[in-house]
């Protein structure tokens, strides 16, 4: 096996695991919606509900890492992809 084959063994994983946290924040985007309610007392209440949404290709393209960050193990994934923010759907926030 040659150096540049070893090379390119090492550094194509790397790259794709460094790639998934800036494409988590172009793919995710947190939506919020207001609810407005009426309470058992008839007062009303503002409910803000927040989900995430991960777009189509992200889940696909990361599922190996998806899969090894809900190991024990994956921890370090999850901490390194909140290293990135997600970016709220149509300037919500």
């Amino acid at each position: 096996m040659g150096q540049w084959t070893l090379a390119w063994m090492i550094v194509l994983p790397l790259l794709y695991v460094l790639s998934s946290g800036p494409l988590r924040t172009m793919a995710f985007h947190l939506e919020i919606t207001n609810e407005t309610t009426i309470l058992s007392d008839g007062t009303e209440a503002v409910q803000c509900i927040c989900s995430y949404d991960s777009g189509e290709w992200w889940p696909i393209a990361y599922a190996p890492l998806v899969w090894a960050s809900d190991q024990v193990w994956g921890n370090s994934i999850e901490v390194y992809w909140h290293l990135f923010p997600i970016r709220a759907a149509h300037g919500e926030l």
